[in-house]
C-alpha cells in the first residue's frame, strides 16, 4: 500500500509519501474523513495450523510540524486491529467523524462496528468491539454483543477472545449458497443519525436496507456546527466529560432495527451514495441504472410508529452494467446534493443534474423516469 501526496502547497505532486509492505493479501481499504488514518483489511495465515485470520491494520499519518521542512509525515504509526472471526473482511469504512469503522465478512455477511477511540482521546492503541451482527451462523444468535473485546496491538490468541475453537467456522448453509454476491456496499448513515446503511446483490430478494443502532451516538465527538465539541467546554466540564468518556466505554451497542426498506429498486444491488444533506440516497443496481431514492424520514424511527413513509423512487439514469460489483461504477454526489457524478467500467464520466426540472414536464429532463410516489 503506497501513498502519495497530491496537495501541491505540501511539496511535489506525486511524490511518495509512504509504503506499507506486506506478504499478505489487502482485499478492502478506507481512507478517514479527517485524512490521518487509513485503514487496511488483510488476511493472515497461522503459522501452526494454517487457518486464515483476519485483522485490520490501521496506519495512523502524523504529519510534520516543523515549519519550514522537507517531509511532509513526520511518521506513521502502524496499529494492529485483530478480527475475533475466520471470515475474511470484504469491505471497511470509516465513519464521518474518523472515531469508527464499519466492516462486513466476505462469507457469512457480518458486519461489525469497531470504536477506535473514546470521544474526547485521540489515542487509538486501545480499538474495541461494540456491535457485531451475524446471518448465517449455525451457532450463534443472529445479533452478537461484541462484550466489549478489547484489541491489543499485536495479534492475539482465540483463547485470549474467550472464544473456543470451533466457535466460528463458517457454515455454508442453503441460504447462503443462494446469495448471488452478499453484502456489496455499506456505510454509516448521516451524521449523528445513528445508521448504517446496507446493499447486497441477492438471489433471495432481499431489499437493500437502513439500520439503526440502539446505543451511544457513533458521530459524539462533535457538534451540531462541525466543530471539536471540547473546545466549547471549560477546563472543569472538559475533565468530567472525559471522566464520562472513560465510563462510556463499557457500553456497546444494545441492539440494531432495521427502520427502513427498498423494495422497489430490486435485490441487484451493486452500491450506493448518501446526499450530504441526508435527504436522498442514490442507488445502482448490476444492470447499470441509478435510482434516486428520496428518505424524508431518515433520521426518524419510523418503526416505532408502524409507517414506512412515502419514498418518492426516480430512475436516474444509466450506465455500464457489471458483472461482479467490484467492477461496477463509482457514484458520487456533489457537495451541494444536487448532481450525482459517475464513472462507470468504461471510463465514461457523466453527470446527473436533478433539480433541472420534472420528467415530462420540462424539455431539457429525457431520462428522468419516476417509478413510485
Amino acid at each position: 500500500m503506497r501513498v502519495f501526496n497530491v496537495n501541491e502547497r505540501l511539496g511535489p505532486l506525486g511524490k511518495p509519501l509512504y509504503t506499507y509492505v506486506t506478504n499478505f493479501p489487502i482485499r478492502c481499504i478506507s481512507i478517514s474523513p479527517n485524512g490521518s488514518l487509513i485503514a487496511c483489511g488483510i488476511t493472515a495465515r497461522e503459522r501452526l495450523s494454517g487457518k486464515e485470520q483476519p485483522f485490520i491494520v490501521l496506519n495512523k499519518l502524523i504529519p510534520c510540524t516543523t515549519i519550514p521542512s522537507k517531509k511532509i509525515l513526520d511518521s506513521v504509526e502502524p496499529i494492529t486491529i485483530t478480527i475475533p472471526y475466520r471470515d475474511p473482511i470484504k469491505l471497511i469504512n470509516f465513519n464521518a467523524s474518523s472515531t469508527h469503522l464499519l466492516c462486513c465478512t466476505a462469507w457469512e455477511s457480518r458486519y461489525l462496528i469497531i470504536r477506535l477511540r473514546s470521544a474526547h482521546s485521540d489515542n487509538y492503541r486501545r480499538p474495541r468491539l461494540i456491535w457485531a451482527d451475524a446471518k448465517y451462523s449455525r451457532n450463534q444468535p443472529s445479533n452478537i454483543l461484541g462484550n466489549s473485546l478489547d484489541f491489543g496491538i499485536d495479534d492475539r490468541k482465540r483463547s485470549d477472545l474467550g472464544l473456543d475453537e470451533n466457535d466460528n467456522d463458517v457454515y455454508y448453509d442453503t441460504e447462503l449458497m443462494m446469495d448471488n454476491e452478499g453484502v456489496t456496499d455499506l456505510q454509516f448513515g448521516s451524521s449523528f443519525s445513528n445508521t448504517v446503511v446496507l446493499t447486497t446483490s441477492s438471489l433471495k430478494n432481499k431489499p437493500s436496507v437502513v439500520i439503526r443502532l440502539d446505543g451511544p451516538s457513533i458521530d459524539s465527538r462533535h457538534t451540531n456546527d462541525g466543530t471539536d465539541a471540547s473546545l466549547h467546554s471549560s477546563n472543569h466540564s472538559r475533565h468530567a466529560n472525559e471522566k464520562n468518556s472513560e465510563n462510556s466505554e463499557l457500553t456497546n451497542i444494545k441492539d440494531a432495527e432495521i427502520i427502513m426498506r427498498f423494495p422497489e429498486i430490486g435485490s441487484m444491488i451493486h452500491g450506493f451514495s448518501m446526499s450530504p444533506r441526508g435527504d436522498g440516497i442514490v442507488f445502482l443496481d448490476k444492470t447499470g441504472k441509478l435510482y434516486l431514492v428520496s428518505t424524508p424520514n431518515f433520521r426518524l424511527n419510523t418503526s416505532a410508529t408502524g409507517t414506512q413513509g412515502k419514498k418518492i423512487v426516480v430512475l436516474l439514469g444509466e450506465v455500464s452494467n457489471a458483472e461482479h460489483y467490484t467492477e461496477s461504477a463509482s457514484v458520487k454526489f456533489s457537495s451541494d446534493g444536487g448532481k450525482v457524478f459517475t464513472v462507470d467500467r468504461k471510463g465514461i464520466f457523466s453527470v446527473f443534474d436533478f433539480t433541472k426540472g420534472i420528467p415530462g414536464e420540462d424539455l431539457d429532463v429525457v431520462k428522468c423516469k419516476i417509478i413510485t410516489l
